[in-house]
């Protein structure tokens, strides 16, 4: 675990468009490496792994969680595992730092229903075993209880609409920056 002392005296400059992309010129982009971790906004220390292969683990804490994605086809855009785990997530912000864009993502209620419902349904897959590092499968697995919780999903092709969809219905606020 690495750390790093960020200069912001505020949440409000933390969450500045300049401060955030300081932050992004930490990460390499490469398409075999991905970094995860958390922000605590009142000591302003930045914690984070590096992680080989194509898939990190969604970091899991209070305030502020992140994450990387490569430089590869579809990875500028959340995906939703990364919805899926943020709702579940006891973090408030989840910023997503791509090679071309920074992403914001911030829950506008703290406890809404589908919240308990999907912390319920991860914990059944954890103790079922069906959940394993880097597999596509829990992927196919957040997608099915979404698409349960929320039929007219399943019409919405595009990724970008379902993602979209997902954070309206859930209450999350998006926010992107290109760099």
């Amino acid at each position: 675990m690495q750390s790093v002392k960020l200069n912001a005296s505020s949440p409000e400059e933390f969450f500045a468009p300049e401060h955030l992309r300081r932050i992004h010129g930490l990460f390499e982009y490469d398409s075999m490496v991905e970094f995860s971790g958390l922000a605590d906004l009142e000591t302003g220390v930045l914690e984070y792994e590096k992680h080989s292969g194509a898939s990190s683990v969604f970091p899991w804490g209070p305030q502020v969680v992140f994450h990387t994605h490569p430089c590869a086809s579809g990875a500028e855009v959340y995906s939703v595992t990364d919805l899926f785990l943020f709702a579940c997530a006891p973090a408030w912000v989840s910023l997503l730092f791509s090679e071309f864009r920074i992403s914001v993502l911030e829950k506008q209620k703290t406890e809404t229903e589908y919240f308990t419902m999907l912390r319920k349904k991860l914990d059944y897959l954890r103790s079922g075993g069906y959940l394993q590092k880097n597999s596509r499968m829990n992927s196919c697995y957040f997608s099915s209880i979404l698409e349960r919780m929320f039929p007219e999903l399943k019409s919405i092709i595009l990724h970008t609409q379902r993602i979209d969809f997902i954070c309206k219905t859930m209450s999350f606020k998006l926010t992107e920056y290109q760099l």
